[in-house]
């Protein structure tokens, strides 16, 4: 009940370093672009977690947890890049 909410903090952990690492000249299509790529790969990694977990390949709060933990790994190596 906790995981799901915390996705568009998580996004924009990873999306905020992606957006100030472009150019002011990038344009707004390239960032609203890397915006809906970043919310479409944490979708997809959380409905493949989530189908793990309901077919008991993975623990139920692993299953939950997993793709708010990769994308929180991700936004902070991306941060410390930036």
């Amino acid at each position: 009940k906790v995981a799901l909410p915390l996705s568009g903090i998580i996004t924009v952990l990873v999306g905020l370093p992606l957006a100030l690492r472009g150019s002011p000249r990038s344009g707004s299509a390239q960032h609203i672009g890397t915006g809906m790529g970043v919310c479409f790969l944490y979708w997809l990694l959380q409905a493949l977690t989530v189908s793990a977990g309901h077919a008991g390949t993975l623990p139920p709060a692993v299953a939950a947890w997993a793709a708010n933990a990769i994308f929180v790994l991700v936004g902070g190596l991306l941060a410390m890049r930036s």
